[in-house]
């Protein structure tokens, strides 16, 4: 398979697109307001383009968002994206966030949190590949 690599980075996020997963780490003074996250979603398409991709993203280092926030990523679904795994220390605080997120957010792109990166991947593969392999 070929490896397609790009890099890049904002003031509260880096980005790798490594074959068809997108890298997402927040950084740990990064401040996530709808205006901000609606740049990085431009971002995040530019960096797409029209490739199905999944999305991997570190909160191990910041995981403070607003309702506003949640609510517009609960309700962003471009039509390539096949999963978004998230990267957890898993403390108890974190836990609750991501959890009320999904089940009451209910966001239109599967989600699940993660605290092993491997575990994670090998989710987020199996997204991409399902509709292969069904």
């Amino acid at each position: 398979m070929a490896k397609y690599i790009l890099k890049t980075e904002t003031n509260c996020c880096s980005y790798e697109f490594i074959n068809r997963i997108l890298f997402v780490t927040l950084k740990e003074d990064a401040e996530l307001t709808v205006d901000i996250v609606k740049k990085e979603i431009e971002i995040t398409e530019k960096i797409v383009g029209d490739v199905e991709y999944a999305v991997f993203i570190d909160v191990t280092k910041n995981l403070a968002i607003s309702p506003e926030v949640r609510k517009l990523m609960a309700n962003y679904k471009p039509r390539n994206i096949k999963g978004a795994a998230l990267l957890s220390d898993m403390n108890l605080a974190t836990q609750l966030l991501v959890n009320f997120y999904i089940k009451f957010d209910k966001p239109k792109v599967p989600n699940k949190i993660f605290k092993d990166r491997d575990e994670a991947i090998s989710w987020l593969r199996l997204k991409l590949y399902d509709k292969v392999l069904a």
